[in-house]
């Protein structure tokens, strides 16, 4: 074998080991389109969206219940029957309860966030490797 044609095929190993890991991806349904990639983006930002809403929410209510002057709550309390005519009272185990089912519903979400950003960085990784296929392919034309 001359030297020059062996010289050659070394140079094109790497070009072939990219056109092998691009045509397996390929295969593998792992090249993934841009539609696919913002839709994942916008699933992502909608997740966030609800995340600040529901920080929102709570900082909101919580704002709520500082402000009620705490003698209100007492004269309410000195009367069992004017208690259970007022809605607008939260006792602390109901506020207990609510802060503690709001945290749940934000590791809720915070988990399906984190399960989308990592399958984000995941297709943004295929996709270098893809761009890198697609210069590897495009420079030998």
């Amino acid at each position: 074998m001359d030297p020059a044609t062996l010289q050659h095929l070394l140079d094109q190993v790497p070009t072939a080991a990219l056109a092998l890991i691009g045509l397996y991806l390929f295969t593998a349904g792992r090249l993934h389109s841009d539609a696919e990639l913002r839709a994942l983006r916008q699933d992502l930002d909608t997740e966030r969206a609800a995340h600040e809403q529901t920080r929102a929410a709570l900082a909101t209510a919580n704002e709520q219940y500082s402000s009620r002057t705490p003698l209100r709550g007492a004269a309410v309390g000195l009367f069992p029957k004017r208690r259970k005519q007022h809605t607008g009272h939260m006792t602390p185990e109901a506020s207990l309860a609510e802060a503690e089912a709001a945290l749940r519903q934000q590791r809720r979400k915070l988990t399906a966030e984190q399960q989308v950003r990592r399958k984000l960085d995941r297709l943004a990784d295929e996709d270098d490797l893809a761009s890198l296929f697609r210069e590897a392919l495009g420079s030998n034309r």
